[in-house]
């Protein structure tokens, strides 16, 4: 009933109707629009607050580093210097700490991501345990406070890792990835800076803290490699500037002293475990006491191990005249014991008394043991003041570059907030400039209709008077109009298609796509007449496959149809365009050359017969398939009328050559 009683509305009326239902929808797809650029909008907002807290949090992260190694330092030496500094430190922590606290209870009302929320808390948490950490580094007495320093740094790098997750365009993304791979960058090396600062200040440095030491010191390099992969070259380079201007050629020969050191150290410890009294002195005084040969073979291995491992320490970089000295007085108290196993022996064998041996054999291990104290002097020469200078001024070039990106990304978020807001103010307009324009549209609209109905029924109608079917009707629009006139095109276009596709069938082979028998005569009788009035030569090409019924028989005619596509393909790539290939039928093809004597059109014959003798057919189960070709060639005489003389000639032509054993090419004789 409803279809009926809008069917008996006239066009105006219906356009009049259905003008509110795009108005409607306009308005919503507008508003909806309005409420993503709001949300856009705040987006952005929330990003440059959370980005305001996460520039505090570089700053904080700095200043606790440089907080943990004074600490590490003042714990270590006690020195005034040290003291002093820390106070300066812990102000400055203090300060950015309650700037860190005003600035989130900004940004929390903003903050909607729970994430986000449950790191900051997680910071918050670690701050309060600040105060007890510092009444450990007060009371000096171990370094069990460096773990929650290291612990609120994680806890701080784990909000910038999120900083990445919230960046809502790739430039930013891009710098928030390289400002957590920069700080991790200056977490590492601050915290190489308080491992060093604790060896320098010690006598010597363990085996576990140089095994440390190098791991902090890989892990910085894959991190200042990823840091260049990640940043924009300007960063990269510029943190590159900086750590030269901080002196970075005098920390590494600061890190390198320690490296030494901690080799030398290692390999004293594994002399001493060979000379010492579980060692060498054990087998020695035992020798003396039981003269078992036991003790001596063991004593005589421990004496070659030290002399390697004192071998092997003269051979590290870096020894002063005095190192070798004392390496030769260690050398020689092992020599001592070794030339005193004769001894002991011969008095052994005497039936000495042991008191008379052992006073007899008595060695003094006193230099042995004063060079041991000299050459595990530490590092005397290596003030830890200075490491901590050097060390610092490496991190603050760090902290310089961080500075810098954390600069970039408030510009880029300023940039994009002004953007948000910009194309807020812009949908807001464009919504009214749509609702005005949409009346004035539907106004013009009804106007226009009965105007493209007239125009419409006028094209047609020029399209049949002119047998123009190829034309199209334009109409603008989405309505019934336009769907009638695209449905009328489409119909036309199909039209057109089949009557070209018809005329094609009728010209070209099926199976080929080349010219079949009847095109083929359509074009060449005219290439005859026009050879025979301008004197003009033109030679003929018979082909055919050879054996192709085996072929057919053997692989199927699925392969057969394949060989003739590719035969086909290969005739219209090798021959000119004035030519003229067809299928005549079957396995057999006819080329027609015009402009083209006999001893060309002999040469055109045995090239195209070896290009298809070279070629591989591979059917679909893999087998490789060659074929070959034999070829008749004819060419125009004055008393040819058409074409089919000519093709005669060439078929016997064609026909000698399969009887001489195929895969050849021969020529019309004069008897032909």
């Amino acid at each position: 009933m409803t279809v009926a009683w809008l069917d008996n509305l006239n066009v105006r009326a219906k356009l009049w109707l259905f003008m509110l239902a795009p108005m409607v929808l306009i308005l919503l797809l507008i508003s909806s629009g309005i409420h993503q650029k709001w949300q856009q909008y705040q987006n952005s907002v929330y990003t440059e607050r959370f980005a305001a807290v996460t520039s505090i949090l570089d700053t904080l992260l700095h200043d606790l580093q440089q907080e943990r190694g004074i600490s590490s330092g003042f714990v270590s030496t006690g020195r005034e210097e040290f003291e002093r500094e820390m106070v300066v430190l812990r102000q400055a922590t203090d300060m950015t700490i309650a700037n860190l606290l005003e600035r989130i209870e900004i940004a929390r009302n903003s903050i909607a991501n729970p994430d986000v929320v449950e790191l900051l808390d997680n910071v918050m948490l670690q701050l309060d345990e600040l105060p007890k950490c510092r009444d450990l580094v007060d009371a000096g007495k171990s370094m069990e406070f460096l773990k929650p320093y290291t612990d609120l740094n994680d806890a701080i790098l784990q909000v910038f890792n999120h900083l990445e997750l919230v960046s809502q365009d790739y430039v930013t993304s891009r710098h928030a990835n390289a400002l957590a791979l920069l700080l991790q960058l200056e977490e590492k090396a601050g915290q190489e800076r308080g491992l060093l600062m604790n060896s320098f200040s010690s006598s010597e440095m363990s085996l576990q803290e140089f095994r440390r030491a190098n791991g902090y010191v890989a892990q910085q390099e894959v991190l200042h490699q990823y840091f260049e992969l990640a940043s924009y070259p300007r960063f990269h380079h510029m943190l590159h500037e900086k750590l030269e201007l901080s002196g970075e050629n005098q920390f590494e020969r600061l890190r390198a002293a320690a490296n030494q050191r901690a080799e030398r150290n290692a390999l004293l410890n594994q002399l001493q475990s060979h000379i010492g009294y579980g060692g060498m002195i054990h087998d020695f005084k035992n020798y003396v006491i039981r003269g078992d040969d036991v003790y001596r073979d063991s004593l005589m291995e421990r004496v070659r191990n030290a002399e390697r491992i004192l071998q092997e320490y003269r051979g590290l970089p870096g020894l002063t005249a005095y190192d070798l000295y004392h390496v030769t007085t260690i050398q020689n108290v092992i020599k001592s014991y070794r030339d005193q196993m004769d001894v002991i022996q011969a008095m052994w064998n005497n039936e000495a008394d042991i008191g008379e041996i052992d006073r007899k054999v008595r060695i003094d291990d006193a230099p042995a043991l004063l060079a041991f104290d000299y050459l595990r002097s530490g590092y005397s020469d290596i003030d830890p003041w200075q490491w901590w200078s050097v060390a610092t001024r490496r991190i603050d070039a760090m902290h310089d570059v961080s500075k810098a990106i954390n600069e970039a990304i408030d510009q880029q978020i300023q940039e994009r907030l002004a953007v948000s807001l910009q194309r807020l103010t812009i949908y807001i307009v464009t919504l009214l400039v749509i609702v005005i324009l949409a009346i004035y549209l539907g106004v013009t609209l009804q106007r226009r209709v009965a105007g493209v109905l007239g125009n419409m029924a006028d094209d047609i109608g020029r399209m049949h008077e002119k047998q123009r079917y190829d034309r199209k009707l334009s109409v603008t629009g989405n309505d019934e109009l336009a769907t009638l006139a695209n449905a009328f095109n489409l119909l036309m276009s199909e039209l057109n298609q089949r009557q070209k596709q018809l005329q094609e069938q009728a010209r070209t082979d099926p199976l080929t796509g080349i010219n079949n028998r009847r095109q083929f005569y359509r074009l060449g009788e005219p290439e005859v007449d026009r050879s025979h009035r301008y004197g003009r030569p033109l030679s003929l090409l018979i082909l055919d496959a050879d054996h192709f019924k085996q072929v057919n028989d053997t692989y199927g005619h699925g392969v057969g149809d394949h060989i003739l596509i590719a035969l086909a393909t290969g005739l219209e790539q090798s021959l000119r365009s004035s030519d003229i290939p067809a299928r005549f039928g079957g396995e057999e093809f006819v080329v027609l050359m015009p402009e083209t004597p006999s001893d060309t059109a002999n040469e055109i014959a045995e090239r195209l017969r070896a290009m298809v003798a070279e070629r591989i057919v591979v059917t679909s189960t893999g087998e490789r398939v060659s074929v070959t070709i034999s070829i008749g060639v004819s060419s125009l005489q004055p008393e040819d009328t058409d074409l089919d003389q000519m093709i005669k000639r060439a078929d016997r032509a064609l026909y000698r050559a399969k009887e001489a054993g195929r895969n050849r090419v021969e020529s019309q004789l004069s008897t032909d």
